[in-house]
């Protein structure tokens, strides 16, 4: 996949409604604060595949309720410290959450997302604890995105 940050910026946000909001471990961000989460992504991250269905659909005429599921594989690269070369991982995740979309000008646009689970491995590992960050065998701690 090509990594144009920007144009990925462009993407997402001509389908967010501009009330979008996306809630991770208990906390909500608005546009403003989850775009720049996405470029970061994208920058640091190979991807090698990825995949997504719709568990379950509701809609009600103006709203519609999926319980989203994406797989993703590919490697990312982390920098701690004052290291010159960046940490490089493998990994492998399965995500679900729930999207809400919204009938604007009569195009479907997302107006919030939910993370609800994942299984993820990092190396063959599940790194992450309870508080959402990303664990290394030295102890070292990066916030996960």
């Amino acid at each position: 996949m090509a990594k144009d940050a920007t144009r990925a910026e462009a993407v997402f946000k001509s389908n967010v409604t501009p009330d979008f909001k996306y809630v991770q471990f208990g906390k909500a961000f608005d546009l403003k604060s989850y775009v720049p989460q996405i470029k970061m992504s994208i920058e640091m991250t190979n991807y090698r595949r990825y995949s997504s269905r719709i568990v379950s659909l509701k809609d009600s005429g103006k709203t519609a309720t999926a319980k989203m599921e994406e797989h993703t594989a590919g490697t990312f690269e982390l920098f701690f410290g004052m290291e010159k070369k960046p940490t490089k991982k493998a990994f492998d995740s399965t995500d679900m959450f729930t999207e809400e979309d919204r009938k604007v000008n009569g195009k479907w646009k997302m107006s919030k997302v939910t993370f609800e689970a994942d299984k993820d491995s990092v190396d063959g590992d599940r790194p992450w604890d309870s508080q959402g960050h990303l664990r290394f065998d030295s102890g070292q701690k990066a916030a996960r995105s």
